[in-house]
């Protein structure tokens, strides 16, 4: 069945982006964290209660934040998806 398909398919994507040494998340148009992995988490000293909804401009450059917001816009104009990779700004 394809609910069931689809299940097991998200569930191997987490795994996946669970075990990944690599920061990866997920963001809305307004660059609001939606989803993310262990990984950034710990690089952000973040928590699950703690890094959802927060503003990925305030984690990494202007120019990046920018970068991104045009990626969404393309992405979304589009109807496609978009990758883009940034550093991260560790707070000290």
């Amino acid at each position: 069945d394809m609910a069931i398909a689809l299940g097991t398919l998200r569930e191997r994507e987490r795994d996946i982006l669970e075990q990944s040494a690599e920061g990866i998340c997920s963001f809305d148009e307004n660059l609001r964290i939606s989803d993310f992995n262990k990984s950034i988490a710990d690089m952000l000293g973040a928590n699950n209660a703690n890094l959802s909804g927060t503003d990925l401009a305030e984690l990494i450059s202007k120019e990046a934040a920018d970068v991104l917001r045009v990626a969404c816009k393309q992405a979304k104009d589009e109807s496609s998806s978009a990758r883009e990779e940034v550093e991260i700004k560790r707070s000290s």
